[in-house]
């Protein structure tokens, strides 16, 4: 599995394979305060392991005529939900790129002579153009590049 950052998680199958036994003794009722506390130990563990796995996104949010948010979710529908609540005018997520903060930061850092404030900058043919550029292929890496 592939972490938001590159990186390969495996979950090591004694985890699973323990977790397998430990829900059997469970669902059977044999389990006492420790052989519980260990299966939500692994049950954790293994959470966290997918968790680490899952893609993270620069999402590039807008309405129509209005500023752009350049910021950074592991779930970027559910960050757009939340933004939009906060906006009387309609927004769009525009484009998602799968990245880190620093990917964030490196799109803050070159676009920041149209920076408004927080994650907001003005809409300019730049980001427009690199907002054209996310859209025209499926969900990329951006690497800093312009």
């Amino acid at each position: 599995m592939k972490t938001g950052k590159g990186e390969i998680v495996a979950i090591p199958q004694e985890w699973l394979d323990e977790e397998a036994e430990l829900a059997a003794l469970l669902e059977a009722g044999g389990a006492d305060d420790a052989t519980v506390t260990r299966f939500h130990t692994v049950c954790l563990l293994i959470d966290t392991a997918r968790r680490a796995a899952a893609p993270r996104y620069v999402y590039f949010i807008g309405g129509d005529a209005t500023p752009i948010k350049i910021g950074f979710a592991e779930d970027p529908r559910r960050r757009f939900r939340s933004v939009q609540a906060g906006v009387w005018m309609p927004l769009q997520l525009l484009a998602l790129v799968e990245g880190t903060r620093a990917t964030e930061r490196a799109y803050h850092k070159r676009f920041k002579q149209w920076h408004i404030r927080g994650e907001w900058f003005t809409r300019c043919p730049e980001i427009e153009a690199e907002i054209a550029r996310l859209t025209a292929t499926p969900v990329q890496t951006y690497c800093g590049e312009g």
